[in-house]
């Protein structure tokens, strides 16, 4: 970095060409560390167009929060665990590495940026269209791609858990414990079809059983109760049932965003 300002591009996405002006002016209005914006996911087939931004600089729209308000955003889930929807001050960055050679660096990282912030700009337009292609690395999980989310997603938590109820509310806990563990679930189903070995496998299915025993399973939707009791009580039908029922959803998604 050599700017006083960074911003990360994913190279298959498409952004709008006043991105940086339209983050840039409340960053200098409000003297913030960092500015997120909108996105939407799309196709990677689909031609886009993007229309004149919304809301003009000093629109009321822009929010304004602060360090507390920002951590909290970020726990549950409103600003995305991404840093590509956000422009920040390169102090921010200060000493910071994304972990080399792992995937989900976002997520190992952007929680520690933010706990610098001071000041955060939310901005009110899409400013990214984030495109969802089949050949990406999301896309087509491995092993050693799902134990690095599972690294990172044990760093996110402990961090949380660490600032609870000082920043993080018992609620905001709950949540963020119930969305990383109907991942867990999920990631555990891909597992079994990447036909892991054995002890990995087992390795995996003793981390289900111990975030699942350690949360409130009542609480949870009831696909994440009947997909835990089936890891629990019938691991390959699990195994059969979760990655085919994700894989509908996703498509599902995808659908609607056509």
């Amino acid at each position: 970095m050599s700017g006083d300002y960074v911003a990360f591009l994913d190279p298959d996405d498409a952004f709008h060409p006043d991105m940086i002006r339209r983050l840039l002016e409340p960053i200098f209005r409000e003297n913030a560390h960092i500015a997120v914006y909108r996105y939407q996911d799309v196709p990677s087939t689909k031609i886009m167009k993007h229309s004149s931004l919304q809301n003009q600089a000093g629109a009321k729209t822009d929010r304004i929060l602060g360090h507390r308000e920002a951590l909290s955003e970020l726990a549950d889930g409103t600003l995305g665990r991404a840093v590509w929807n956000k422009l920040s001050v390169r102090v921010l960055w200060h000493d910071l590495r994304f972990p080399e050679g792992h995937v989900f660096e976002c997520t190992d990282i952007i929680y520690r940026v933010f706990d610098r912030v001071r000041t955060c700009c939310v901005v009110d337009d899409v400013l990214v269209f984030h495109r969802i292609r089949p050949g990406s690395i999301s896309q087509n999980p491995t092993v050693a791609m799902l134990e690095d989310w599972l690294r990172a997603s044990e760093h996110y938590m402990a961090y949380m858990q660490a600032h609870s109820p000082s920043i993080i509310s018992q609620a905001q806990l709950a949540h963020i414990k119930q969305t990383e563990f109907r991942s867990l679930l999920w990631y555990y189903g891909v597992l079994q079809r990447l036909e892991a070995d054995t002890v990995t496998q087992a390795h995996w299915r003793q981390r289900v059983l111990k975030s699942g025993h350690a949360l409130k399973i009542r609480d949870c939707d009831l696909i994440t109760r009947v997909a835990y009791v089936l890891a629990r009580r019938c691991p390959k039908l699990f195994g059969l049932i979760i990655p085919g029922y994700r894989a509908v959803r996703m498509a599902l998604d995808r659908i609607r965003t056509k």
